[in-house]
């Protein structure tokens, strides 16, 4: 059995195709085998999903359970937070220009606005680089802290605070 994922480009919420619409629950979904690549990019262009893929899964009595342990942990729910690709999204959708497509985001925002670092960066920032991003907005590293390892063909623009974040994202729209 082969199952479709991808994230909700609203909320960034892990979401599975259940055979019309894209649901929060990875039970719903259902088995793409016989479906072509057309189904994702049509998902995609509709802008309705982002990064989305399909997994093997195996049929169970509570439906179908992803067969990796990645997309186990995935269907359970975020593992990393979301905050600054959020926020641009908000950002972005209140003008009329949207975020670059090659542009990603991480980081977690603090209650005061700061940009805090998350785990695992060097890795996301390659999967991102993988699927085709180019710039990615990142928190600043402290000094004394390693800087993330950046992929071939990638730029990082390293961002302090929700502030310094919008500025670069109008720098980034007005080119």
């Amino acid at each position: 059995m082969k199952i479709a994922t991808g994230n909700d480009l609203e909320t960034g919420d892990v979401v599975w195709w259940d055979g019309a619409n894209w649901s929060r629950h990875v039970e719903d979904a259902v088995d793409v085998s016989d479906a072509d690549a057309s189904l994702l990019a049509r998902e995609e262009a509709l802008r309705r999903v982002n990064g989305s893929y399909i997994i093997d899964a195996t049929e169970t009595p509570q439906g179908p359970r992803p067969a990796h342990i990645k997309d186990r942990i995935r269907a359970r729910g975020p593992t990393v937070r979301t905050d600054l690709a959020v926020a641009l999204a908000m950002t972005t959708g209140t003008m009329d220009s949207p975020l670059p497509p090659t542009v990603v985001a991480f980081g977690e925002v603090g209650l005061a606005g700061e940009v805090r670092p998350i785990t695992g960066l060097t890795r996301r920032l390659s999967e991102a680089a993988r699927l085709g991003f180019r710039t990615a907005l990142v928190p600043r590293h402290a000094d004394g802290e390693e800087a993330p390892k950046i992929p071939d063909g990638m730029r990082i623009v390293e961002v302090a605070d929700i502030a310094d974040t919008l500025a670069t994202l109008h720098q980034m729209i007005n080119r």
